[in-house]
């Protein structure tokens, strides 16, 4: 056996020195091929925000970005008939330049809540539900204020319900259980507003439906009130969608015994006809259905179903993917997805909810979903009274990726456990660039450079956003610290509402903490794949 002198160790000591001084830049190169996602962020000008509340849009045009503030919580609350909000607005280096208090009255003293607000040229649309619970009415309002906060002209009132007892929920917003709603599309390339207006199931004995769709002066061009042959109570739509003239929209009946029925429900305005076509697939059995409208305007179909036999409520995920100019089915797939990670609180499918679709330049589609539930906590105050109040959960999320002939590719989970009293926390946002899905969401520190589904640290009081790069070709993802390796001063916090794509590889970040900042993020050295394993 030989043995190394003192003199012998030192030597060697220095050769594998200087040995790993030169293949280090190797070894950080092969474990940083895609650098950081976050290649540059810039920090817009604070402005102080105390005792205001930032309505979750931004609005933008060459020269500017508009946020709207509110006084109150509720938002658009009117005294003497002015509605308190005030046009934030930014120049394109996010320094502030002005602040436009709305002016002029709506004639109205009751609470005020946007449900869709537009920005057209030098104005705001503003489309709102006034609220009277002392009378038990509800209507949805349209008003524009110009570039100097005027109200200009008069109020459209576009749908009122009566009629509504005390104890009803007042709060109609862009939700499930909304009566009134609003979506801007694009018809004949103009630009149009389509208005929907549910009622309450109370002394209904068929579901209706009222439908408006206005020109960009809130004129109604067509108009229809449907009757659609289904029991209120028994029925739900998903968002209705508007196309080449035509309505769309899933309706999904609840059977008295057990079991649903999903129709895909259109309807004409130029032939006056409403048509119901029975949603099934063979050898499958539809757990929910929902219908998207995408960026380019095609319409997505997509759902959750469990095999014929299956004990289970959910198996896998479908898609049907049509294009809207020549009416043609582009693709269509389904595939059984594995079960979320043995041992979370999520093990189960059924939480399942699909929340973002994505076409490629060549066809495919990507298919982001996150397990997402809500249950309901009961604490006691030091008074003994006992409350009730939601819990939310926000878990592992997932991504299906298929070709353009609908064929399965990859599916990927991205281990996540995250609870909250609020939902602004919970959820994420993402982009997708040609070959990278650049995804945000709040996580645990610790989870930064943890992989193993097993070790996973629950979210309950401490998190950080991350930034998650998910490889299109591969499916393979990586996860960053979005501050990491920048001079960022300002704490970074995501609350789901208040990101913003800027396309192709930019996000606008609103922060509300005591301040608001504007924060542009802009993402690159991410295009390839990770050498790390999920």
């Amino acid at each position: 056996m030989n043995f190394l002198t003192l003199t012998d160790r030192i030597l060697v000591k220095k050769h594998l020195i200087a040995l790993f001084i030169l293949i280090l830049p190797f070894v950080l190169s092969s474990y940083d091929a895609t650098a950081q996602a976050v290649s540059q962020i810039r920090v817009g000008e604070q402005l102080s925000m105390k005792g205001s509340f930032i309505y979750p849009g931004l609005f933008r045009d060459v020269y500017s970005y508009y946020l709207l503030s509110f006084k109150n919580p509720d938002f658009l609350l009117c005294r003497e008939g002015i509605p308190e909000f005030t046009i934030e607005t930014f120049d394109t280096a996010m320094k502030h330049t002005e602040s436009i208090p709305v002016r002029a009255s709506l004639n109205s003293y009751h609470k005020l809540e946007p449900i869709y607000i537009d920005k057209a040229q030098h104005s705001f649309d503003m489309f709102s539900t006034e609220t009277s619970v002392a009378t038990g009415t509800s209507r949805s309002i349209a008003f524009r204020v110009g570039p100097r906060g005027e109200i200009q002209g008069q109020p459209v009132i576009l749908g009122e319900i009566t009629g509504l007892d005390r104890s009803a929920t007042l709060l109609y917003t862009a939700k499930e259980d909304s009566y009134f709603r609003v979506a801007r599309f694009h018809e004949d390339s103009s630009a149009v507003f389509l208005y929907t207006q549910r009622y309450p199931a109370q002394d209904q004995p068929t579901a209706k439906l009222m439908v408006k769709v206005l020109d960009t002066a809130f004129a109604v061009k067509r108009s229809k009130l449907l009757n659609l042959a289904v029991p209120p109570e028994y029925s739900k739509m998903s968002d209705i969608l508007l196309a080449q003239g035509e309505l769309f929209f899933i309706l999904t009946v609840q059977l008295p015994l057990g079991g649903k029925v999903f129709k895909l429900v259109t309807y004409n305005f130029d032939q006056d006809e409403l048509s119901y076509y029975d949603f099934t697939m063979e050898g499958k059995k539809i757990h929910s259905l929902e219908t998207c409208m995408l960026e380019k305007g095609n319409i997505v179909i997509r759902g959750l179903f469990a095999d014929d036999g299956s004990k289970k409520e959910v198996d896998g995920l479908l898609y049907f993917l049509f294009d809207t100019d020549n009416q043609t089915l582009l693709s269509s797939g389904s595939v059984t997805i594995p079960a979320a990670r043995p041992g979370s609180s999520g093990d189960g499918l059924e939480h399942l909810q699909i929340k973002e679709t994505f076409v490629r330049q060549n066809g495919d589609v990507v298919i982001l979903s996150e397990l997402y539930w809500t249950e309901v906590i009961d604490f006691t105050d030091s008074e003994g009274k006992l409350y009730l109040r939601p819990w939310y959960h926000s878990d592992d999320l997932l991504a299906v990726y298929f070709d353009k002939t609908g064929n399965w590719k990859w599916s990927t989970w991205i281990p996540r456990e995250f609870e909250s009293g609020s939902e602004e926390m919970l959820g994420f946002h993402s982009l997708m660039t040609d070959s990278v899905i650049y995804i945000i969401y709040n996580d645990h520190p610790d989870n930064l450079m943890n992989y193993d589904p097993g070790k996973i640290k629950r979210v309950k009081g401490r998190w950080m956003p991350l930034a998650v790069t998910l490889d299109l070709d591969s499916g393979v993802f990586r996860k960053y610290s979005i501050s990491s390796g920048s001079e960022i001063k300002t704490d970074l916090s995501f609350r789901r509402g208040y990101l913003f794509n800027l396309p192709p590889n930019e996000m606008i970040w609103i922060l509300t903490e005591g301040y608001l900042n504007l924060v542009r993020i802009t993402f690159g050295n991410a295009e390839r794949s990770s050498t790390k394993k999920n």
